[in-house]
């Protein structure tokens, strides 16, 4: 089984289970009146869903290399890359920046 399916699959699960159980918890005995409430705190075409899509964090902190990304020109990065990187304007990533220790690795990883 492919992992997005599974948690596509658990996310459905979460947010049917959420609305029943809700519904349920009003004690609402009326079957339409119940049917249209299922239908529109599980619609999230149009907004009205009870539960927003789920949002992944990061748990763990990210540490800052402690060379800046011009000590990485002409070694492991291409001085180019790194040139056109800190002119980049809104997406810059500027040569007096640290990176994370994470990116530094991937690109030594990439080199190997």
């Amino acid at each position: 089984m492919a992992t997005d399916n599974y948690y596509s699959s658990l996310i459905n699960q979460i947010r049917s289970r959420s609305v029943e159980s809700t519904v349920s918890m009003l004690g609402i005995t009326d079957k339409s009146l119940r049917k249209h409430l299922v239908e529109r705190l599980s619609d999230q075409r149009a907004g009205t869903s009870f539960l927003a899509d789920p949002v992944f964090e990061v748990t763990f902190p990210w540490e800052k290399q402690e060379n800046r990304m011009e000590s990485f020109a002409g070694n492991l990065l291409n001085e180019s890359l790194v040139k056109a990187m800190d002119e980049a304007g809104d997406h810059k990533f500027g040569k007096d920046w640290f990176p994370f220790k994470h990116q530094v690795k991937a690109w030594e990883t990439l080199l190997d």
